[in-house]
């Protein structure tokens, strides 16, 4: 079965930034007006250098997706420099079937991709772009870093494993590798699971990947629960937004990891952070201890009211 058509989608966005009057604009698909939307914010911001950051979700989410909004809330509140946009491809990513919707995110990346370059060669005030996609949404942004070729940074959350690495039914020109932007970052929280299958992947895609707890089976997670371990790659995200230096990483894996998990580490040679304020230098494959930061399990473990 083909992927949907861009019609059938209908992707957007919503941006966010912290203008003089706090303003929020929405642009989507049908917007004939993108460049007077981003000319218009612009001249809000007193920001001279802008990032623009745009946030992505994965399988049977949509634009409406909780962890989005609190991601973008903790950007906006700790980096005084960024445009914060939110993608929502829920018809493209809400199907019944998961070929489907791995298919979709061909459509989807051509589209963002005409965006990103447009930012790039009309908004000399846009110094750099960031794409941060989780599942899915990592491989999503990784297929529009090769079409335009414009992105600067590409921080991957969990990446999806199944038709990507495992088996290989998806094109390999749509699977993230660190040829898709200027720096890749990948996090990996479900690459293997003692129970059932992972929907993650330990296979290295970036210039620097980090591996809590080796990849997969996070603390706090059912036998049962392959999804917590997937979700904790954007909840260790989110917490590095507003904690700069919380995952500091000293120790790296002695091997890559293949048919399963490389449970054997040394002492890095530099250490590196995982998360947003992850040095773009960075590389290699690094592990972090997951009692260095059995508090943030808890909180995330914990039943949601």
């Amino acid at each position: 079965m083909p992927p949907k058509i861009l019609e059938q989608i209908v992707p957007d966005f919503h941006l966010y930034f912290s203008g003089k009057s706090g303003t929020e604009v929405e642009i989507n698909n049908a917007s004939k007006d993108f460049e007077d939307h981003i000319e218009a914010a612009v001249a809000q911001s007193a920001v001279p250098g802008i990032e623009c950051i745009f946030i992505v979700h994965g399988f049977q989410n949509d634009i409406n997706a909780e962890w989005m909004h609190r991601l973008k809330d903790a950007i906006l509140k700790n980096s005084s420099n960024s445009f914060v946009f939110i993608v929502g491809w829920g018809n493209g990513a809400k199907c019944i079937s998961y070929p489907d919707a791995a298919l979709n995110t061909y459509t989807v990346a051509n589209w963002l991709a005409k965006y990103l370059q447009h930012l790039k060669d009309n908004c000399k005030r846009v110094e750099s772009i960031r794409c941060i996609g989780h599942s899915l949404g990592a491989h999503l942004v990784g297929s529009a870093g090769l079409t335009c070729k414009k992105i600067d940074r590409i921080d991957a959350l969990d990446p999806a494993g199944p038709l990507f690495t495992s088996p290989i039914l998806a094109p390999v020109e749509w699977r993230l590798s660190k040829e898709k932007a200027n720096f890749v970052q990948v996090i990996h929280t479900d690459g293997f699971h003692k129970a059932l299958l992972p929907l993650g992947t330990l296979l290295p895609m970036g210039h620097v990947d980090f591996y809590p707890n080796y990849g997969g089976n996070q603390q706090g997670t059912l036998h049962a629960d392959v999804a917590h371990s997937h979700s904790m790659a954007y909840e260790f995200y989110i917490k590095s937004v507003e904690s700069k230096s919380i995952f500091k990483a000293t120790c790296v894996l002695k091997e890559t990891p293949s048919n399963g998990p490389c449970k054997v580490v040394k002492k890095a040679n530099a250490a590196a952070q995982m998360g947003f304020w992850c040095e773009t230098s960075s590389r290699g494959l690094y592990y972090l201890d997951p009692n260095d930061f059995l508090v943030i399990y808890h909180i995330y473990s914990a039943p949601k009211s």
